[in-house]
Order: structure tokens, then C-alpha cells, then sequence
């Protein structure tokens, strides 16, 4: 999963500020499958693709009197992107994400083209967006199973079915980073946790898996039930979404 940078709040206000934010990392530890695909991205596309929704993107993507839209698709970003984004970003997302007051400020591609060895921008696509100090992400894994994100013993899984899909719900650790828009010298460290469910896009468990993960740039807890209230609200509705057939 990768990242937005807080960077393009601030960046229209003081080009010499300097700003933090955390971003899906390994930590030390080794990673799962979906934060592992994130990892090689984060110094890369997740700062300056916050900058370029300042920068370059015509002024469509943030707003002050209302929330962001989502920013367009570029040639380099997966052609899930824009279905992944359109379900996200919907009008109650605050409040499935448990910040009822806040907007969204960036929604955007969550991945870069630098998608890594072995993983491309048909079987791997992602939207996130960003409140003040809360990122939100929805992925789509082609070719990831739910068990693939799991390590045996692990006492931070849980498996509480989602809808009525396979679902395990792990936390990985995040990357933090600091930097100068002015060009001073950037800074990394290790961050809180990041929240992620993974849910089988079949009732039976296979046909890969969809995500929603939520991680902060903050130390503030993040409420795991909001994971699964966006993931009630936004998955029915994406494309590879297998219903359970009722009777």
C-alpha cells in the first residue's frame, strides 16, 4: 500500500515548511504481502505524488469548501485506480472512518509506477485518501489469497468474516519521514502501527483479495471497527466483489 505525504496542505502556505507523515513500511520485521508492496514506493511516489495534486492537478482535487475529488488517472497508474477511488471517496467516508468532523483533503492513486519486482498495474491497484492525520486505503490484489498475509502465531491477526467473506485483520508497522519543502535535509523513523483487513473477494475464499487499510501520521489510536464499517460500505461495490448467494 502506499502513501500520500501531508506535504501538500502546507505547501501553499510556505514553500520552506517542513512536514511528517507515515507511510506502510517493514519496520525491521518482515513485511506481509500488502504493506511489502507498499514499502518500495513511499520515499518516491507517495511524497511527490502529494505535491503534484498542489502543483499540477488545475486546482480539481482539493478544495476548502468541500472535500477533495479524486485526482485523475495518469498513464503510470493502474487502470483500477479510478473505480477503487470513486468507491472510497464517498460522501460518508468520514464518518465509516471514525473522524465524523474532518474531510477529505487528497484522494489520489495509492500506488506509484514503481510498483516493484514481480507486480504490475493490472494485478495490483490502489486509491487512498487523506484526512488531517488519518490515511485511508482500499487495494485490489489479483493475485494475493487472504492467507498469504498472515505469519503463523502472529497474536496481532484476527479472522472475523466480513459480509460473509474470509477476512483477517493484521497491523504492520509504518515508516514515518520528515522533510523541508525549502530543501533541507529529510529524516526517517520508525512510526505507529498501520490497520489493514484483508477480505476475499469470494465467498469461498479465493479470486484474490481486496484491503482497506488506515494508518496515521499521528500517535492517536486507530479504532479497528472502522476498518470493517468502510469495508461493509465499499467493497459490495467494487468490480470482482462476489455477493453470498442467499438460501
Amino acid at each position: 500500500m502506499e502513501a500520500a505525504s501531508g506535504a501538500a496542505n502546507d505547501a501553499a502556505e510556505s514553500t520552506a515548511a517542513e512536514d511528517t507523515a507515515a507511510e506502510p513500511g517493514t519496520g525491521g520485521r518482515e513485511p506481509r504481502v500488502g504493506l511489502q508492496l507498499a514499502a518500495a514506493v513511499v520515499l518516491v511516489g507517495a511524497v511527490f505524488a502529494g505535491l503534484w495534486v498542489v502543483a499540477g492537478n488545475g486546482g480539481d482535487s482539493t478544495s476548502s469548501d468541500g472535500p477533495a475529488k479524486c485526482s485523475p488517472a495518469r498513464e503510470t497508474d493502474s487502470p483500477k485506480y479510478p473505480a477503487l477511488c470513486a468507491a472510497l471517496n464517498r460522501p460518508d467516508l468520514p464518518v465509516l472512518a471514525g473522524v465524523p468532523k474532518e474531510r477529505v483533503l487528497i484522494a489520489q492513486p495509492g500506488m506509484s509506477a514503481a510498483l516493484g519486482p514481480g507486480l504490475t498495474k493490472d494485478n495490483y491497484g490502489a486509491a487512498e485518501v487523506q484526512f488531517s492525520d488519518m490515511y485511508v486505503q482500499v487495494a485490489d490484489n489479483r493475485d494475493v489469497e487472504v492467507d498469504d498475509f498472515a505469519r503463523p502465531g502472529d497474536p496481532t491477526v484476527t479472522r472475523t468474516p466480513v459480509l460473509g467473506h474470509k477476512a483477517l485483520l493484521y497491523r504492520s508497522p509504518t515508516m514515518s519521514f520528515s522533510f523541508s519543502l525549502g530543501g533541507g535535509k529529510s529524516t526517517t523513523g520508525t512510526g505507529s502501527d498501520a490497520h489493514s483487513l484483508a477480505v476475499a473477494k469470494n465467498p469461498d475464499g479465493t479470486g484474490g483479495t481486496f484491503e482497506i487499510s488506515i494508518w496515521r501520521k499521528d500517535s492517536a489510536p486507530i479504532d479497528d471497527a472502522a476498518l470493517y464499517r468502510v469495508a461493509e460500505a465499499v467493497l459490495p461495490g467494487l468490480q470482482g466483489w462476489v455477493g453470498v448467494q442467499a438460501g
